[in-house]
């Protein structure tokens, strides 16, 4: 769908809900909560990755080929002082490889690249450090993008960082005045901007978004209305 159509499946779909009030949003309104809905889509499907280490995985609803217009796969980039700098555009972690070699050896070798949470503490756990001889490199979110957790005889030369990127603001800035409208940021918004996920789910995150606004006014008897329409099936 277009972003114009979104905008009125959205409007159809929210007076179903709210068809006592009737209550009118205006498309800045309705555009932010596009974008709040498409933000927690993505989140659903990247959740699993912080179970895994090794990057998102699919889960019982939605998966990869629902969001694979913004995964980004990388490419080779060197490594200085173990860190990788985090792309500007970056939202999640997928996954990731790395290059590295030895003292021990003079072969380099491909291998994996694990990101972990702080409270794994993985420092104090000797199955989970920087190998050559296991191909993984064991690395940690921090203020300075991702540190790689050294270990003395192995060194990363090089990454590839797979991530979701953040997509792009959609709007319909067109349809609010000639001019467009500013965000709260500052940022002035003109024409209008498409959503780049797959169009098969533009619909999903359409109702996600009138959930999202149903839920913010308070409709009354919202959990029955939401099971009548159907949208308790999308998460």
């Amino acid at each position: 769908m277009t972003i114009k159509e979104m905008h009125y499946d959205f409007k159809v779909k929210f007076n179903k809900i709210d068809s006592q009030q009737r209550r009118n949003l205006l498309v800045p309104e309705i555009d932010w909560l596009l974008n709040e809905a498409t933000a927690v889509f993505i989140g659903i499907i990247a959740f699993p990755r912080k179970k895994t280490h090794l990057g998102f995985e699919k889960n019982s609803h939605w998966g990869f080929e629902d969001i694979y217009t913004i995964v980004e796969e990388g490419t080779w980039t060197n490594v200085t002082n173990n860190v990788i700098p985090i792309p500007a555009e970056y939202m999640h972690y997928a996954k990731g490889r790395v290059k590295m070699t030895s003292t021990k050896c003079p072969t380099p070798v491909e291998g994996n690249l694990l990101v972990f949470k702080h409270e794994d503490l993985v420092e104090d756990n000797t199955l989970y450090n920087t190998s050559y001889n296991w191909r993984e490199a064991v690395a940690l979110f921090n203020s300075k993008g991702i540190e790689i957790l050294p270990e003395p005889e192995t060194t990363v030369t090089q990454v590839k960082l797979g991530y979701i990127k953040k997509p792009r603001y959609i709007h319909n800035a067109q349809d609010f005045n000639a001019s467009g409208y500013k965000l709260p940021s500052g940022v002035t918004l003109t024409g209008t901007v498409d959503s780049e996920l797959p169009a098969h789910v533009h619909r999903e995150i359409v109702d996600i978004a009138v959930m999202l606004a149903a839920n913010n006014i308070q409709v009354s008897d919202l959990q029955a209305k939401i099971g009548k329409i159907g949208f308790d099936q999308i998460i």
